[in-house]
C-alpha cells in the first residue's frame, strides 16, 4: 500500500459511496477507508431483522462493486486527522493526502441510559441478524414469551415496531402457544415529529390496528433483561431495541470538533479554514444548523463533495451546498406507508408502493436491485423467513 494518494474518503455509508464512485468516474485515484469490507443499506436493515430480505439483499463488497484500477480499498479505523499536514492515521499506518472526504457516520447516542447491555439496537448488518436471532430463540424457547419494547417513535422505531409485531403474528401461527406483546416507547408528543400531523394520526391508527402499545412523552431510564424503566413507570420487556439517538464518530478529528463532536462545515462542505478537507453525513453542522440525518442528504452531500474536489483541481467555482430535502417516505408494514413531498401527503397502500418502488431504485448496484425485487416477490406468496440467521 502506497503512503500518498490523491483522495482519501473516511467512511462507506452513502455519502462515502457515492462520493468514490463519483471521484472514479472522474478518473482520480481514490483510497476508501472503512471498518467493514462492505457498504450496508441501511434504510432496509429493518427487513432483514424480520424476516423479509437476506443479508445478501442490502450488502455489497467495495471491491466487486467499485471495478475501477484507480480504486483502493483499506479496512481499518482512522484514528488521527491532521487537516494542515493533510495525512491520516490508522494505528501506526500514515497516510497523505492531497483531499479528503470524512464520512464516518454516526453511533448509537443512549442519552444516559442505564442497562445498554441489554439493549439491541439497529445500525449495522449484524446488528440486524443479532435481534432477528434472538426474536426467533424467546419466541421458540422454553417459555415461549417474547415482550418487545422498541425505544424511538421516528422513522426508524416505527417501521421496526410494526414489522416485529408482524415477524412475532406469523411466528404465533405456526408456534400455538407463542405469547407477544409490542411496545412502543416515545419521548415526545407524537410519533414521527418530522413530517406533518395527517402523517402523525395515521401512524398511530396503524398501530393501534397492529396492538402495538403506544407510550408517549415517555422516556426511557433503565433497561434489564426482563423490563424497561421509564418516566411513566416499569414495563414488561425481555426484548428491547433502542431506534433513537445517534453521536457524531469524529473521536480521530476532536481538534476540529464543536462543543458537540460535529464538524462545522462552510456553502462547499469544506472543513472550517481547511480548503482541501470536506466533512459530509451525520457528522457535520452548517452555519451552525443542523441538517437531517438522512440518508438522501448523504448521498447528496457525498456527490457535491466530490464535484467540488474535481472542480478544485481544475480551478472552477465551486458548488453550494443546502439541504433541501426531496421528500421523505415511511413504511408502516405491508401495504400501509407513507410519502411527503412538498405539499402532497400520501398514505395507505399507494404511499407504501411508492416507498418500495423509491427504496428499490435507490439500491445501488443492478444485483442488489435484483435480489431485493426477487426477495419481496417471495415474500407475497411464502411469508417471512423465520430462520434466525
Amino acid at each position: 500500500m502506497k503512503s500518498h494518494y490523491d483522495v482519501i474518503v473516511i467512511g462507506g455509508g452513502f455519502g462515502g459511496v457515492y462520493a468514490t464512485r463519483k471521484l472514479l468516474r472522474a478518473g482520480l485515484e481514490v483510497l476508501l477507508i472503512s471498518e467493514h469490507n462492505h457498504f450496508t443499506f441501511t434504510p432496509l436493515l429493518h427487513e432483514v431483522a424480520t424476516g423479509n430480505l437476506s443479508a445478501r439483499d442490502v450488502t455489497f463488497e467495495y471491491g466487486s462493486f467499485f471495478k475501477n484500477r484507480h480504486f483502493c480499498f483499506l479496512r481499518d479505523t482512522v484514528t488521527d486527522l491532521d487537516p494542515k499536514r493533510k495525512y491520516v492515521r490508522c494505528g501506526k499506518r500514515k497516510i497523505n493526502f492531497n483531499y479528503v472526504i470524512v464520512a464516518t457516520g454516526s453511533t448509537t447516542n443512549y442519552f444516559g441510559m442505564k442497562g445498554t447491555e441489554h439493549v439491541h439496537v439497529l445500525k449495522t448488518l449484524i446488528d440486524a441478524l443479532e435481534l432477528k436471532k434472538r426474536m426467533v430463540e424467546l419466541a421458540q424457547g422454553p417459555e415461549r414469551n417474547v415482550d418487545v419494547a422498541v425505544i424511538g417513535g421516528g422513522p426508524t422505531g416505527m417501521e421496526l415496531v410494526i414489522e416485529m409485531q408482524q415477524f412475532l403474528t406469523e411466528m404465533e401461527q405456526r408456534e400455538c402457544d407463542l405469547k407477544f406483546s409490542v411496545t412502543l416507547i416515545q419521548s415526545g408528543p407524537a410519533v414521527l415529529g418530522m413530517y406533518p400531523e395527517r402523517v402523525q394520526r395515521y401512524g398511530e391508527r396503524v398501530l393501534k390496528k397492529h396492538d402495538i402499545k403506544l407510550l408517549t412523552n415517555t422516556k426511557a431510564r433503565e433497561v434489564t433483561s426482563a423490563s424497561v424503566h421509564t418516566t411513566k413507570g416499569r414495563i414488561q420487556a425481555n426484548l428491547t431495541v433502542l431506534a433513537a439517538g445517534v453521536a457524531p464518530r469524529t473521536a480521530f478529528a476532536q481538534d476540529s470538533c464543536n462543543e458537540r463532536n460535529h464538524l462545522n462545515v462552510n456553502a462547499h462542505l469544506q472543513l472550517e479554514g481547511y480548503r482541501s478537507v470536506f466533512a459530509i453525513g451525520d457528522i457535520i453542522v452548517q452555519n451552525q444548523e443542523r441538517i437531517p440525518k438522512l440518508a438522501q442528504t448523504a448521498t447528496r452531500q457525498g456527490l457535491v463533495a466530490a464535484d467540488n474536489i474535481i472542480r478544485l483541481k481544475k480551478k472552477k467555482v465551486l458548488r453550494g451546498y443546502s439541504p433541501n430535502l426531496k421528500g421523505t417516505m415511511v413504511s408502516l408494514g405491508w401495504g400501509r406507508g407513507a410519502a411527503v413531498i412538498g405539499p402532497l401527503i400520501i398514505t395507505g397502500f399507494i404511499g407504501w408502493w411508492m416507498w418500495r418502488t423509491v427504496y428499490l431504485f435507490k439500491t445501488p448496484g443492478l444485483r442488489n436491485k435484483l435480489e431485493v425485487a426477487f426477495s419481496w416477490t417471495i415474500d407475497l406468496f411464502t411469508g417471512k423467513n423465520l430462520v434466525e440467521h
